[in-house]
């Protein structure tokens, strides 16, 4: 069953068959996530790329591949661990730069005039030791010189 994504006929619809036979056995909810959790693991290692990834993403419910017994082995673990940090890495970089790009808009919008490449790199640096905490009241109430005066990198 857990090979069911590599075989050489299998299609979304044997898929489905595969997962409905699974749904109604008598395995316990355990052993369920765990089988589901591998042929989502077969369908992301087949290089033929057909696309059943996707089709179990909409057959497996999230909850069963977080219940499986696959997060707290050894094994798996550190490579699961690996894998959320660096994930949470890329979100935290995105939402980084989308700040940046938000308060250089504000900025740009407040002074009238787009930002040079060098005030955008200064917003970027003291966003990330400053914090956005310290930022908006500035941009929102400060006046254009106590601006101009902070893209300059004076304390304003």
């Amino acid at each position: 069953m857990v090979f069911a994504p590599l075989t050489v006929d299998a299609s979304e619809s044997t898929l489905r068959e595969a997962l409905r036979h699974l749904d109604g056995s008598s395995l316990p909810a355990v052993e369920l996530a765990d089988i589901k959790t591998a042929m989502a693991l077969m369908a992301g290692a087949d290089k033929r790329k057909r696309g059943f990834n996707d089709v179990l993403k909409d057959l497996i419910k999230q909850e069963d591949i977080m219940s499986s017994t696959f997060f707290d082995d050894p094994f798996f673990k550190p490579i699961l661990d690996r894998k959320v940090k660096e994930k949470l890495q890329e979100v935290r970089e995105q939402e980084r730069e989308e700040t940046v790009a938000m308060m250089t808009r504000l900025l740009s919008h407040r002074l009238g005039r787009e930002l040079t490449d060098e005030e955008r790199r200064v917003v970027a640096e003291r966003l990330a030791s400053e914090g956005s905490e310290a930022f908006v009241p500035l941009v929102l109430d400060g006046h254009v010189d106590e601006l101009n005066a902070w893209l300059r990198s004076e304390q304003g």
